[in-house]
């Protein structure tokens, strides 16, 4: 986005809870009581207005003209405010003389789905810690090409990969422009390695890829480049969610442009989103040395913006009796089952009450491995027992892949590993892991408010240096940032599935 000119002010009021997380969040930002006020400057012509309370939704949409006007929404409700501390809210900014910040996070809350404003469930997290103390399996990457057959009749192996929230802001598109376009692929060189040697690749793509005619940008009405898809194709990923809550940012032309452009490419499964009600019923599945796996993918909400009457078919909402009949059809299709679920709260380490049940309901399903997205920092990871007595592998969060929010803990994020094994025909996890990754940006002064970021790379963990952490840009916008901070936070989320050891 461009910054509006004129002094003129977007504005953007958060109420939360008051976690150690939130009072973090307060940096650069002017707080009137339990209000966290923040400008922008952004050059939008119409944004709706939310009003959400926790647990509990009210939401209005009208358009509302920011031309030339000190505009506010108002975002993530925990009290009802009344109307005149609303205004005097708006004044104290506006004397405040706040600077803008850009490329801010990514998502306003749903009327579809309270997904993002659960309560983090501690309890839930405790109980869980020592199941999840045997469950750090050692795992070897296979070498073999995903091109290569298999010849070992009805057996095999094959090796998942998967990747988190893959979020393109402003700063991330243009640092990638070339003189002919776009070329992101430069951002993943130090996993490309990873990408390619697995079997099966998954990643959520955390925008719509909806065609230069939609408006390509960031924050808040994300449109990434094709070019990125056509990039994540080359690095390898076969599997790309985009059940996210900012699908319906461009509407359902960005949802449908979507598609038209996916379907160039055959071998790639795209879960979550769909064409038609048949498309919606369709599993998609992929096969791998003689193993069949299907993928399915589901979000909590999208961003408030209503599905078209009539065209329910769009993308896959969180709903258990829809669940229920996909993985039924799934497991009579396929060896095995994974879903990724865009679900929980945003920024938050600790899984929320609703992810546990979920988690659960799934397990008691059936399903394999459970990939999950959208808080945009990592959470743990847990067998669930299903009610069956079958094993259910749950990432909670792999949190971003790649992103330029401005907040340390989203510079740490993780990919999975996990190996599928076939024998006599039943289907097992057998080895898996999670290896956190740190997103690098250097900053660039001599750049406009909005660009001062570029030269982005995903760095594993174990192989990123305190050199490179000395010059991070995150620093000019959040602090401290180090090694042994994003290593001590991974091994605090992590617990006994981290391991500081080098791929």
């Amino acid at each position: 986005m461009k910054s509006m000119k004129n002094g003129n002010i977007f504005i953007l009021l958060e109420c939360e809870s008051v976690s150690k997380q939130t009072r973090r969040l307060a940096k650069k930002r002017h707080t009137l009581n339990d209000v966290t006020i923040v400008t922008k400057s952004y050059n939008l012509t119409t944004l709706p207005l939310y009003l959400c309370k926790t647990k509990k939704v009210w939401y209005t949409e009208k358009s509302k003209n920011l031309k030339g006007k000190h505009i506010m929404l108002i975002r993530h409700f925990r009290y009802k405010l009344p109307a005149f501390l609303i205004a005097s809210a708006l004044l104290l900014t506006v004397l405040s003389g706040c600077n803008p910040i850009a490329d801010t996070s990514s998502s306003a809350p749903s009327s579809n789905n309270s997904g993002n404003l659960d309560q983090s469930d501690t309890a839930a997290n405790s109980s869980a810690e020592a199941a999840s103390k045997t469950s750090s399996l050692p795992f070897h990457s296979s070498s073999s090409s995903k091109a290569q057959s298999y010849s070992g009749g009805t057996d095999g192996t094959v090796d998942l990969f998967a990747a988190g929230d893959n979020i393109y802001h402003d700063s991330v598109i243009n640092s990638g422009r070339t003189a002919n376009g776009f070329d992101f692929t430069q951002y993943y060189e130090y996993l490309a390695n990873d990408i390619k040697n697995a079997d099966i690749a998954l990643v959520n793509q955390e925008s719509p890829l909806g065609g230069d005619s939609l408006g390509v940008g960031g924050y808040p009405n994300f449109n990434s480049p094709q070019e990125l898809g056509d990039n994540l194709v080359s690095l390898g990923f076969d599997v790309i969610s985009q059940a996210n809550n900012h699908m319906l940012d461009k509407g359902a032309k960005g949802i449908t442009g979507t598609i038209r452009f996916w379907k160039k490419y055959s071998q790639v499964a795209l879960i979550g989103i769909n064409e038609s009600q048949s498309d919606r019923n369709r599993t998609r599945t992929i096969e791998r040395n003689g193993v069949k796996i299907a993928f399915l993918a589901y979000t909590y909400g999208t961003n408030g913006y209503k599905v078209p009457s009539g065209q329910d078919y769009l993308i896959n909402l969180i709903d258990r009796a829809a669940i229920k009949k996909d993985v039924e059809r799934a497991k009579g299709e396929a060896d095995a089952v994974v879903v990724s679920m865009h679900w929980g709260v945003e920024y938050s380490t600790t899984t929320s009450s609703t992810q546990t049940s979920l988690a659960q309901y799934l397990a008691d399903l059936g399903v394999d491995l459970v990939i999950g997205h959208h808080p945009h920092v990592i959470q743990r990871v847990n067998w669930v027992t299903g009610s069956g007595g079958n094993k259910t592998l749950v990432y909670y969060s792999l949190g971003n892949f790649l992103s330029s929010q401005e907040k340390v803990p989203r510079m740490l994020g993780a990919v999975a590993n996990v190996r599928f094994v076939k024998k006599s025909g039943t289907t097992s996890i057998t080895q898996a892991k999670i290896t956190p990754v740190v997103t690098h940006f250097e900053y660039d002064g001599s750049q406009k408010e909005n660009y001062q970021k570029k030269d982005f790379k995903i760095y594993k963990l174990s192989e990123y240096t305190e050199s490179l952490a000395s010059h991070h840009g995150i620093k000019h916008y959040d602090s401290p940032f180090s090694v042994s901070a994003l290593k001590s936070l991974a091994k605090n989320v992590l617990k006994d599935w981290y391991t500081e050891a080098k791929e």
